[in-house]
């Protein structure tokens, strides 16, 4: 036998046992299926006593509120104090999605422009991680997110006196939410 036909025949030898193994897989996966479908059908049912996960709040579950809060109006030291906020009004607990971009807050200068969003570092534009978790409300409970506008100290040019608008969206929940403050001179 030359070197040619005994690599030949190791590659049959091997096609030949990837077939039988993904056969006899075809032939036995189907059968371990329904055997763990029948053993856990025969098992007591104990599902009346857990619950589950929550289910998604639609907005008649939900009481949104925004607010924009100036502390000192002096133009030397503008605080303004953004919250934004989800009640469950239901008398069922609900999930809301939240996390770097649920809410996505931002605020927009007198031109419309953007001033500032939620996802800012270090006052300048910044990623925000992509992900979202579920928490759940139960009835009553409330979802808040609020902080500080300018974001830091190190703010160096302040904000110019004008109507800003302050906006939150949840996501995939309730409208966006927008509120306006005055800055003065």
């Amino acid at each position: 036998m030359t070197s040619s036909s005994v690599d030949a025949s190791r590659v049959r030898s091997v096609r030949r046992g990837r077939v039988a193994l993904l056969v006899a897989l075809a032939i036995a996966l189907p059968m371990v299926l329904s055997t763990g479908h029948a053993s856990a059908s025969a098992a007591p049912k104990k599902s009346a006593s857990l619950s589950g996960p929550a289910s998604v709040c639609t907005p008649g579950q939900l009481q949104p509120s925004i607010s924009a809060t100036i502390e000192s109006d002096t133009f030397s030291s503008i605080v303004v104090f953004l919250q934004t906020s989800l009640e469950n009004i239901s008398k069922k607990s609900c999930s809301i999605e939240i996390g770097p971009t649920s809410p996505s807050t931002q605020i927009d200068n007198p031109d419309g422009t953007l001033a500032w969003n939620n996802c800012y570092v270090g006052d300048q534009p910044g990623a925000c991680p992509l992900y979202l978790v579920l928490k759940t409300l139960k009835p009553k409970a409330t979802y808040s997110w609020s902080t500080t506008w300018p974001p830091t100290p190190s703010t160096k040019v302040l904000p110019t006196p004008g109507t800003y608008t302050f906006s939150a969206n949840f996501s995939g929940t309730v409208a966006p939410l927008t509120t306006l403050f005055v800055l003065a001179n």
